[in-house]
């Protein structure tokens, strides 16, 4: 689902149905989508693009948000038991 425009990519933004419930709440509770940008060093656009928390950015969600990482990524927890 990429957009071309004059030869260049854009990049296919998520919208909050996309994106899982569970990063919509950390991204409330980090103080939104800029907030969460700025405090990783990312864009903004960068930030709204996940579906989910990428792996690189789990412990520093988790922590911004007050949210468990097992509850972020329950998928790679499911093995663990």
């Amino acid at each position: 689902h990429t957009k071309i425009t004059c030869g260049f990519r854009r990049a296919r933004h998520t919208t909050d149905m996309e994106r899982t419930p569970i990063l919509q709440k950390a991204l409330q509770k980090a103080g939104g989508i800029s907030a969460t940008a700025r405090y990783l060093g990312l864009t903004r656009q960068a930030v709204a693009a996940w579906p989910d928390v990428p792996l690189k950015y789990l412990n520093q969600v988790s922590a911004l948000s007050g949210i468990s990482r097992k509850q972020l990524a329950p998928h790679l927890y499911a093995a663990i038991k």
